[in-house]
Order: C-alpha cells, then sequence, then structure tokens
C-alpha cells in the first residue's frame, strides 16, 4: 500500500472527528488571512490537501471576491468540504477529488495564492514533486504559502506522529526554498517546545516581488525574513 492509499484509509476514519479535533495541534490555520494580507489580496486561491475545507471557508470569508480551488485525496473528507464550504462559498469555490498536479489546470487557469497547510509532511515520496509543480500553476506575481510540522526534539513523539502518517522532517523547508524564491520564514514553538511548525512564503520569480510587512506579527523576535 502506497502512502496515498494510506493517506485515503485514514482519513475515512478521521473524518467525522477531523474539525473537532485538530484545533488541538494544527497551530496557524485561525491566523491565515492575517498573513495572507499582509503580502496579498488574491483573487484566485488554491488549497493543496484541502481536507473537510475548514481553511478555504475562513479564506472565502476574508476574501470575498476571491475564487477558491481545493484539491484532496480523500472522498471523505471532501464530502466533509462540500458542506462546510456550500454557505461560506457558494459557486465560488470548486473541490478536485486527485493527487495534486499541475495537469489538473491549464496555464490561463493559474493561480495568485497556492496554499499547503499541513499536507506537505504527509505526502511522502511525493511532497517534493508537489511543491515543483505548484510553481507552474502560480501567476508570475503569485505566492506559495505553506503552514507545516517542522521538527521535534523526541524520538517518541516522532514516532507516533509517523504512525498518524506525519513526518517531521525540517528538509521539507530546504525543499520549499529549493523551489520557490523565500519571501519569509517564522518558525513557531508549540506545547514549549514539544515541536516546531512554521509559516513559508514565497514567489515562483527569481527575485522577490514583495516587500515583506515585518509587522503583522506579534512576536517579531520568532521570524526570520531570509529575501
Amino acid at each position: 500500500m502506497d502512502q496515498q492509499d494510506k493517506v485515503r484509509n485514514y482519513y475515512k476514519l478521521q473524518a467525522p472527528i477531523y474539525d473537532l479535533t485538530r484545533w488541538a495541534f494544527l497551530f496557524g490555520r485561525r491566523r491565515l488571512p492575517e498573513w495572507i494580507r499582509a503580502v496579498k489580496q488574491p483573487k484566485r486561491i488554491l488549497e493543496i490537501g484541502c481536507g473537510t475545507g475548514a481553511n478555504l471557508a475562513m479564506l472565502a470569508k476574508a476574501f470575498p471576491e476571491a475564487n477558491l480551488t481545493g484539491v484532496d485525496l480523500s472522498e471523505s473528507m471532501l464530502q466533509k468540504a462540500h458542506t462546510n464550504l456550500r454557505r461560506a462559498a457558494g459557486k465560488r469555490v470548486s473541490l478536485i477529488k486527485a493527487p495534486f498536479g499541475a495537469n489538473l489546470f491549464h496555464e490561463e487557469e493559474n493561480f495568485d495564492l497556492i496554499l499547503c497547510s499541513y499536507s506537505l509532511s504527509m505526502m511522502g515520496d511525493a511532497r517534493l514533486q508537489c511543491i515543483r509543480e505548484a510553481r507552474h500553476c502560480l501567476q508570475p506575481d503569485g505566492l506559495f504559502m505553506v503552514l507545516d510540522f517542522l521538527e521535534t526534539p523526541f524520538s517518541w513523539f516522532r514516532e507516533w506522529m509517523e504512525i498518524n502518517h506525519v513526518n517531521f522532517d525540517p528538509q521539507l523547508l530546504m525543499e520549499c526554498v529549493s523551489e520557490h524564491q523565500p519571501i519569509s520564514f517564522q518558525k513557531y514553538q508549540a506545547y514549549a517546545g514539544l515541536w516546531a511548525y512554521f509559516l513559508f512564503i514565497g514567489s515562483p520569480t527569481q527575485k522577490s516581488a514583495f516587500q515583506f510587512n515585518r509587522n503583522f506579527i506579534q512576536n517579531p523576535e520568532q521570524q526570520i525574513v531570509i529575501s
């Protein structure tokens, strides 16, 4: 059984309780509108691994003129997403059941924001290819935004998360940097250092098209600007 099949089976069980439980460890998601507004007013948003559509519903409210697209492997999660988004976004949202790939979209459909929220750390060997192909789906001035797990000093916690198909791998950040021109990186601690998570913002252009707003986070000492 490959990683995609494992994740599909996992979320068949998790879909009914997902939104009730993930608040306890998928940190940063509620701040996504704030972080996005600091750098862009997107008109076309894609979320890779959209799950139950919780992020898309939040972004639909924050950006009422934006069209939104969600891609996910799990039919069970997308069924929840349809319910969550019916009222929040209406006809402004489309959901696709498929592994993400640039072949899903035509060039004229490219996005000005692509979001990966706690999805890349579950992709296994497909992770780097996803990061690369995201470049081909971005407009020249578009942004690639990643919110995900970074590292943990505790082997027992790393092993527990692997049972739940999450891979703590600092190389994930390096892969983002290698494929997307960095604009900003912030690292945050969870539960007094049980693990760290990060926010990465990058651009497909060779030279950053944006001046990053350093005042939009409450704790600037936690921010490392690498543009």
